[in-house]
């Protein structure tokens, strides 16, 4: 990821969000819920942290955690606004 990028995910809104990947939620189920997703590091069950890079085949599996940038679907933003104007 350039400098570029990166700056352009925190325009945009990005966040840093720390995921613990179980049987219930992992990887993909975090690629739909958030849209965009940027893995930056995958803490193993060991503790060690491992970095995402470009050359890297790091696949996360269940039991670790992945930090990662997201950013919202803007359809979940809107939804989500819809809910909140309904609620009295």
């Amino acid at each position: 990821m350039t400098h570029a990028a990166l700056t352009r995910w925190f325009t945009d809104e990005a966040v840093v969000k720390k995921t613990r990947l179980s049987e219930e939620f992992g990887f993909e189920e975090l690629k739909a819920q958030y849209g965009q997703v940027q893995p930056l590091f995958l803490i193993t069950e060991e503790g060690a942290l491992q970095v995402f890079t470009v050359e890297g085949t790091i696949k996360p599996q269940i039991g670790q955690t992945l930090i990662s940038l997201v950013l919202a679907q803007p359809e979940s933003e809107e939804l989500a606004a819809a809910a909140a104007q309904a609620t009295p």
